[in-house]
């Protein structure tokens, strides 16, 4: 092999690395799970561009992959009116969510060069709702820096809780009252600082009045008793009268 050919050879492995090493663009999403959505919801799936100052974004495809490969977007226009991009084509938007609307979500970036950078996030069904529940945060002051971290422990009407009989953070602090029904609620931290004890103390529902029952009797009915008596007192007073009423000679 000749001197020619070996600098050759040496020139273009040198530029194929440095090709290689200036590449820069760089696309992803900052979701590391599958992404779920309920049907008829409206779907928002964004990607991060990453460029090097000078570098330019010449074209953006969006795709879905299910059974086949459908195009969404390309170069900003849609192929569905229920889609629309923003961001430069970095966010896609779809309302009302269909069954035929799950899948992998690919994009699909080229740069000036024609490099393209592909990846992709799937998209899943929701089944059930999010759940809702209110919490009650057991929050510390210390006196300064501490060698340790506190402990918490928390006590419902007087019954220790923990992770299989209650909902609680990670470090311990919160508890979700999720399927919680109770009136006392104690809080116990335990540091090397020392010990410090919080309650929450819930108003019992107050008791429902009871509600008189209606009267049987109507006042029509009221009435009638009052009018019979009286007309029961007339007739009497004119038997009586009628009795002792003198003859006239």
């Amino acid at each position: 092999m000749d001197l020619f050919r070996w600098t050759c050879m040496v020139h273009c492995f040198i530029a194929t690395q440095l090709q290689w090493t200036c590449r820069s663009l760089s696309v992803k999403f900052p979701y590391e799970k599958p992404i779920y959505v309920a049907l008829g919801r409206t779907l928002v799936v964004e990607a991060q561009f990453e460029l090097q100052p000078g570098e330019n974004v010449r074209l953006v495809m969006w795709d879905r992959k299910r059974d086949s490969e459908v195009r969404l977007v390309t170069d900003g226009r849609t192929t569905d009116k229920r889609i629309s991009v923003e961001k430069n084509g970095a966010l896609l938007k779809l309302t009302g969510v269909k069954e035929s609307d799950y899948g992998f979500y690919v994009i699909t970036v080229t740069d000036d060069n024609g490099d393209q950078i592909v990846t992709n996030v799937e998209v899943r069904k929701a089944q059930t709702p999010p759940v809702a529940s209110f919490s009650l945060d057991c929050a510390v002051v210390t006196e300064g820096e501490q060698w340790d971290k506190p402990v918490f422990s928390w006590w419902v009407d007087g019954q220790e809780i923990n992770n299989n009989t209650g909902n609680l953070s990670a470090d311990g602090s919160k508890l979700r009252l999720q399927n919680i029904q109770a009136n006392n609620y104690t809080c116990v931290i335990d540091s090397s600082q020392g010990t410090s004890v919080v309650q929450h103390i819930r108003a019992p529902d107050p008791t429902p009045t009871p509600t008189p029952e209606p009267s049987s009797s109507s006042p029509c009915t009221g009435r009638v008793v009052v009018l019979s008596a009286i007309a029961a007192i007339l007739i009497g007073f004119c038997i009586w009268a009628a009795r002792h009423e003198r003859p006239n000679h």
